[in-house]
């Protein structure tokens, strides 16, 4: 299922990691461009959200870099009501993942993730949903006991909006790094746009 995270992020964050590029020259000291200033001032502005037991590295992941920070600084903070959309929109995906309910989950997916799943272009709606149902019920029970414990000790840490795209930063306590989950708006509804969450590198 990588291919659906890859397929959905790699334009996005094709553009997040040569930013990093840009970011990374300007750390070696030299002073004059905008972007340096810039970037210097954004990090300044907003310190990235703090991981449970990881606090010895600039973006909190235990791996000693900041390899995570396009995604901690990705686009700008989500408003309230973006926020806790997007949290509820994890919230039930991970229940419904948990209690197996693949119907439910394929409702919380952004439809071109839903539609990916039927093979033909010209399978109506219910067989669409039928088929999302079928092959999420066997993702959600390959991995139900890590979805369980994940579900039980889910933090979101943060939110992140550019445009109609969401990045939730998710941390669990039992793993040692920044998890990712994104989301998209359509038509003035957030829907996922991976089937699981997943580390940025």
């Amino acid at each position: 299922m990588r291919l659906y995270r890859i397929r959905t992020q790699i334009g996005t964050l094709s553009a997040i990691v040569l930013l990093l590029g840009v970011a990374a020259c300007g750390d070696s000291r030299s002073t004059g461009t905008h972007r340096t200033v810039a970037a210097a001032h954004s990090a300044a502005a907003e310190a990235p959200p703090r991981v449970s037991g990881h606090a010895t590295d600039r973006d909190n992941d235990a791996d000693h870099n900041d390899d995570d920070a396009p995604a901690l600084h990705f686009g700008r903070a989500a408003s309230p009501a973006d926020r806790r959309h997007v949290v509820a929109l994890i919230t039930r995906y991970f229940a419904a993942a948990t209690a197996g309910n693949a119907a439910a989950g394929c409702h919380l997916l952004a439809p071109v993730i839903a539609e990916s799943f039927a093979e033909e272009k010209h399978l109506s709606p219910q067989l669409t949903a039928r088929k999302c149902a079928v092959e999420l019920s066997k993702l959600f029970r390959t991995n139900h006991a890590l979805l369980v414990e994940k579900r039980r000790t889910l933090r979101v840490i943060g939110v992140r909006v550019q445009g109609d795209h969401a990045l939730a930063i998710l941390d669990f306590p039992t793993i040692p790094e920044v998890r990712l989950i994104d989301a998209r708006n359509t038509a003035g509804s957030w829907g996922l746009l991976e089937l699981l969450d997943g580390g940025l590198l």
